[in-house]
Parts: structure tokens; sequence; C-alpha cells
């Protein structure tokens, strides 16, 4: 048997050269999702660092008094006040960027920098809202719909009831999706006249649900029990916090700025700084109830 010398595309040498590889440039991303709470809290632009909110305080009315006729009429309960402060703190970062980069890629690095950029804005809120949230009271546990049943009947109750949101993860999601009704009908629905969004059946009213991925609200799997602790939020947050944004976010770039471990002068780089200023604060934790639910483990 004699051995052919074949021109080949996986022989370099032989042919190989010749075959332009498939390679792509344009950037392309993974799809992720992207949720984020700025529109479930309420949202005030302030143009001072510190500053403070007055409220009246909630109390029970009892009404006025009988009085006789030429009889005395008595002092009336007169309402009462408080102050809510916000402190503005500042977040940012640095991205540093050779210039050669710049210049040679035929993609889009600054647009891609800043959609990176506005996504470590809105991670930054999602964190500071929901820290606010769960530092503002200790979360209530529940076992069942019947809890869940309790925060939006009695805690809520008739002031916030209306306007309640379920913010829970996937994991919630999951154990939500698996509740029925006595008929063996689901409980979680499409709201129908949007059905991308959610709906749970709450005895009488049904409750809107907005979901959350896990990386951005956690559940809890260090239990020793080896069962998952899924988080809830319950409530009406545009009631309860309040997102005081200073400024939006700001973006520069320099080729002659340095920072500790890079200069952009003497590196031939740009440096692009991206800073925002914002405080997050609870106005009101009557509004809401953080609940936690104990699922055991598979």
């Amino acid at each position: 048997f004699r051995t052919l010398n074949v021109v080949s595309e996986g022989n370099n040498e032989s042919a190989g050269y010749t075959v332009p590889a498939d390679i792509q440039t344009q950037i392309n991303t993974h799809r992720d999702a992207q949720a984020s709470l700025r529109n479930y809290v309420t949202v005030e632009t302030v143009s001072t660092e510190t500053g403070s909110r007055v409220y009246q305080k909630r109390s029970t009315l009892t009404g006025f008094a009988q009085v006789a006729e030429n009889g005395k009429i008595p002092a009336a309960d007169a309402p009462q006040f408080e102050q809510k402060t916000f402190t503005i703190k500042k977040y940012g970062g640095y991205i540093p960027v050779t210039n050669e980069l710049l210049a040679d890629s035929s993609a889009n690095i600054t647009a891609n920098l800043t959609a990176h950029i506005g996504n470590e804005d809105r991670v930054t809120e999602n964190k500071l809202i929901l820290a606010a949230s769960k530092g503002a009271k200790a979360a209530v546990t529940i076992t069942a719909l019947d809890g869940i049943k309790d925060i939006i009947n009695k805690k809520l109750g008739s002031t916030f009831r209306p306007t309640s949101v379920i913010h829970t993860n996937d994991d919630g999601l999951a154990w939500l999706d698996t509740l029925k009704a006595s008929d063996g009908r689901y409980l979680l629905t499409p709201v129908p006249s949007d059905p991308e969004h959610l709906q749970l059946s709450v005895g009488a009213v049904m409750i809107p649900v907005n979901v959350l991925p896990n990386k951005d609200l956690a559940s809890d799997t260090t239990t020793t029990a080896g069962s998952t602790i899924i988080p809830f939020i319950i409530g009406d947050l545009k009631e309860g916090v309040k997102l005081y944004d200073r400024q939006s976010t700001s973006i520069r770039a320099s080729q002659d700025a340095s920072v500790t471990d890079y200069n952009a002068f003497e590196q031939d780089g740009m440096l692009f700084r991206v800073t925002v200023r914002k405080d997050v604060e609870v106005v009101d934790s009557d509004a809401f109830y953080v609940a936690n639910l104990t699922v055991a483990g598979e």
C-alpha cells in the first residue's frame, strides 16, 4: 500500500494556511436576568448631602366627644410628627483600559463598558434596598400559604393590602408555583392583561409577585439541617422605602490620571472612573414585612 500526500485543510503546511479562521470581534453577551427594585420604591432626587423629611405619625383616631348645650368643649387629640433623615453616601470604582485596545478593537469597547457600569449601578441599588428592608425589623417565619395570608390580611391590613407586592427569588417562585386550591387549581397565575407578570391568589385578593434572581436575593443554604431558607419581602415598598438620589451615575475618562496601581499617562492608557451618590432609608416600617420560609432539604 502506498501513502498518498493528501492536500487537506487540517495540515497547515499542506493547505490549511489558505483557509481563513472564522473569528468574530463583536462582543457577545450571555443572557442574564437583570431585575431592579428601583421601580418598587419611592425615588427622590435631592440636592444636598444630608436632610430630613417630616412625617405625621400614624395614630388611632377616637373621634370628637359629645358636648352638651352650653357645655365645655374638651381638648382633642393633636397630631404628632417625626423626622426621617438621610445621609448621602458615595459609591464608585475605576476601570483601566489600554489605548491600544481602544484604537485597534473593532468592537465598541466604550459602549460595552457603559452598559457594564449601568448594571453595576443597578446591583448597587438592589443591595442597598434589600439591606434597608431586611434591617427594618425582625423577619417573620412562615411555613405555608397561611403565613402569607396572615401578613397580607392582618399585618398589612386595609392600609397596604391594595398596593402590596410579594418579592421573592427563584426558589420562592418554585415554591409558590406548587400551591394549589382545594379544587386543584394553581394559585400562581399570569396577570391576564400582562402575561409576563405573575400574581398569587391570596384568599379573596390577587397579589402581584416580583421575582429576583437568586444571585440578587439569595436563599440561605447553610443551615445545619440541610434545609433552605427562602426570603420574602411582602408589602408596599413605595410607601416603606425611599431612595434619595443625589447624583446619577457619573462616568469620567482620563489619559493623565493615576491611581494606586495604574498610571494612565505613564502606561499609555485610559482610566474610566465611576461614581454614584445616594442613600436608601426606611420611612415606614409598617408598610412591609420580611418573611423567611424554611423548605426541607432533598
